[in-house]
């Protein structure tokens, strides 16, 4: 049994196999985030999930009247401040997932200490942050409430970068406010995922003219059979992982088409795959579409290559950007966990 881990007010608790999104739905709408870590000691792009979750708390405070705070109160909701608050909970986090699950590291803290011999072996940890606003109790002053959820990530995603996954579209759905990364979203759309396949690893958003957008938690990439990569460039979240795969082609050489993919030509699709900080890039095995949410026969299936197992553009492509990608968030994660020192004897 997996022991999923809840942070709230500093206390840690464990919430056994329950889902992020159950979890989440007991709060009030806020800014999110999710995270992943790296080598288990390490959080990718931290720096821009820390920007991230600040930036959407400016937006959706005009929103939600919850989330409001004074301009005295600036100061607690800076980069800088959100970020020494973050850091400390999440590797109050990863602590105690760690003491519950077992890892593959050693190393000692005022919680528990961890043995490398554990069975329970878990590669790497999804992080879900959501940011609130509440009023201390003592001071009377608006401060920031973090919240964290931390559960291990799945074994397709785990067991390599570019593993491949099957999704799915259902209906014609698209996000209404891609400004900002808003838990409302993380509820509205449990709606359609029920519907899902348990195979299935992500649902894919249409609008009515059948152009595919994102994913449900991550961004749609094609790549084309004259080995160019598109993605769509407006209407969407965009990811700090996505932003980093058009810095990746750029740098290769790879033509970026910034039209938004559309099924209507998915005959001149070479390939296809999602991307997130969790995911990374997974390739595309088969997108199965449904003309309503509850539907339960496709409209159609799309289905794409292996390739590892084809020597064209497109595929040269697609494993180049795949390889680069782990290298080049290595290189920007930022260490949570302290590294481990060697035991006295």
């Amino acid at each position: 049994m997996t022991h999923n881990v809840l942070i709230d007010h500093g206390k840690a608790i464990d919430v056994g196999e329950e889902s992020s999104s159950s979890v989440i739905s007991r709060y009030p709408s806020g800014p999110y985030t999710t995270m992943r870590t790296l080598d288990q000691m390490k959080v990718v792009d931290f720096d821009f999930h820390v920007q991230r979750l600040h930036d959407s708390l400016l937006s959706l405070k005009t929103i939600h009247p919850h989330l409001e705070f004074p301009p005295e109160s600036d100061e607690l909701f800076s980069t800088s401040s959100l970020k020494e608050l973050l850091t400390t909970i999440i590797r109050e986090g990863l602590t105690e997932f760690f003491r519950l699950n077992g890892n593959s590291i050693s190393f000692r803290n005022e919680f528990s200490e961890v043995s490398s011999e554990s069975h329970n072996f878990f590669a790497e940890v999804r992080i879900y942050v959501l940011l609130l606003v509440e009023t201390d109790e003592t001071t009377g002053r608006r401060v920031p409430h973090a919240v964290v959820y931390l559960n291990s990530l799945s074994s397709r995603v785990r067991s390599a970068v570019g593993s491949e996954v099957l999704c799915e579209i259902r209906g014609s759905v698209v996000r209404q406010n891609s400004e900002a990364k808003d838990s409302e979203w993380m509820k509205a759309r449990q709606a359609v995922e029920k519907f899902a396949a348990p195979e299935t690893e992500e649902l894919l958003l249409r609008d009515e003219n059948g152009h595919v957008f994102e994913g449900h938690s991550s961004n749609f990439f094609v790549m084309l059979r004259d080995g160019s990569l598109q993605t769509a460039s407006q209407g969407i979240l965009s990811g700090s992982v996505r932003k980093t795969i058009l810095l990746l082609a750029e740098q290769k050489g790879i033509p970026i088409n910034y039209e938004c993919p559309d099924l209507a030509q998915s005959n001149n699709w070479a390939y296809a795959f999602i991307s997130s900080t969790s995911r990374l890039i997974l390739p595309i095995t088969s997108i199965t579409i449904f003309t309503h949410t509850d539907d339960k026969e496709p409209e159609s299936i799309l289905t794409f290559g292996d390739h590892k197992k084809e020597n064209t553009p497109p595929a040269k492509n697609l494993t180049a950007l795949i390889l680069a990608l782990k290298e080049e968030l290595n290189s920007k994660a930022v260490m949570i966990l302290p590294v481990p020192q060697p035991r006295k004897r």
